[in-house]
């Protein structure tokens, strides 16, 4: 009789522990509570016309203010398709590169790390030219560095 004593008294103390357990574990896996910070008018990836459309409702813009919004936008997104490019273009010459000093064997690795990886990646911004697709610029990248020289750096 005292054995089964000592093993109810175990199982309660085993159930008891597996009960807490699962109270705190669910204790830190609740997310915070969302802080009220007021509105947030930050651009993020939606498209120029929501984005001035809210600060209309929002913000109550006047005429003159949504046009000077809506030209600082197109502006922007001006500079930033720039940015975009001279960053492809870097990158496009960085690989390029980094093919010229290896082996043919190794650049064929590289070049199938490369399309793998390209095909994990989230979508970037999109691009301002429908006619170029990511095949054409895939190729471009791979021609770029099908004409770098063994041995050295490739000319942009």
């Amino acid at each position: 009789m005292n054995a089964w004593k000592v093993i109810l008294a175990a199982a309660v103390i085993f159930c008891s522990g597996v009960v807490t357990g699962f109270q705190v574990a669910s204790l830190r896996t609740e997310p915070a509570p969302p802080q009220s910070r007021g509105p947030q008018f930050s651009p993020g990836p939606r498209s120029r016309g929501d984005y001035v459309d809210r600060l209309q409702r929002e913000l109550e813009l006047t005429p003159p203010q949504r046009t000077k919004i809506e030209q600082i936008w197109r502006e922007s997104g001006e500079r930033n398709k720039k940015i975009w490019d001279s960053a492809r273009e870097e990158h496009r010459k960085l690989r390029a590169s980094i093919r010229a000093e290896l082996t043919p064997e190794q650049q064929k690795k590289f070049d199938e790390g490369n399309k793998s990886r390209e095909s994990r990646k989230p979508p970037g911004p999109p691009s301002r030219d429908p006619r170029r697709s990511k095949e054409s610029m895939e190729k471009s990248a791979g021609e770029g560095a099908k004409s770098a020289p063994t041995g050295g750096t490739p000319k942009p």
